[in-house]
């Protein structure tokens, strides 16, 4: 009974040493790096800022679909441009440039719904980040930590979701399947805020903010559009 007491004992310490060591290592992991998290913060909400000033002054019916069409194609050209190493401003001007154009692209569900939705949508992705960002943290506190692998599920899963999307859009059955694909996209862009967040703690940038804040924007900006479209009445 004494020794089975004392490997009890013993057991437990290592197992409570063992997770107070993880932790340990997490609280340094963001104390090394808070100083980008700040910096990929404030470039986060400066982009975020101007495309919500954008896209809500932008008068989306002055928008031809051929200007549509040119924006679409000069936002994925400077996603592909943003990707190569530069100089943090160039990548600064260049992201402000993207985040302008999305905010006039994003103007036209303006024009598709009333502002409760769109306030809706907006106060649902600020919980939604919030939440599954302190999922990232709580994970890695617990050392639990996502690996290569599954981002490239995320990223197969995302790309299999536009394939069908497509599909759909040719079938002509968009009104029928498009919530689904909305709530599918939703938690795709949700797990990808924990996948992000942990390449971001652990990865070495090198002063890279803006590559790491794209990361983020581009999973808000879906999540919006995935959570306007499920509380849309259309």
């Amino acid at each position: 009974m004494a020794s089975s007491a004392l490997y009890e004992r013993f057991v437990a310490s290592n197992c409570f040493r063992g997770g107070s060591t993880k932790f340990i290592n997490f609280i340094n992991l963001i104390n090394q790096k808070k100083e980008l998290l700040i910096l990929i913060f404030a470039n986060l909400i400066v982009q975020l800022g101007i495309t919500y000033y954008t896209f809500m002054h932008t008068d989306a019916n002055k928008i031809s679909g051929l200007e549509r069409f040119l924006i679409i194609l000069f936002m994925f050209s400077l996603i592909f441009v943003l990707i190569f190493p530069m100089p943090s401003w160039v990548k600064f001007i260049l992201f402000s440039l993207f985040s302008l154009l999305q905010g006039m692209f994003l103007s036209i569900i303006k024009t598709k719904t009333n502002t409760k939705i769109i306030e809706l949508a907006i106060s649902g992705v600020i919980s939604v980040f919030v939440f599954f960002f302190t999922a990232a943290l709580t994970l890695m506190g617990f050392g639990v930590y996502l690996s290569n692998s599954f981002g490239l599920f995320l990223f197969f899963s995302l790309l299999l979701l536009i394939i069908f999307g497509v599909i759909s859009v040719l079938a002509g059955s968009v009104s029928i399947t498009q919530k689904v694909f909305a709530f599918i996209g939703f938690i795709i862009f949700s797990l990808y805020i924990v996948y992000d967040t942990q390449v971001i703690l652990r990865r070495e940038y090198r002063g890279d903010f803006i590559t790491a804040s794209l990361d983020y924007y581009l999973d808000i900006i879906n999540i919006f559009l995935d959570l306007f479209i499920l509380n849309s009445n259309n």
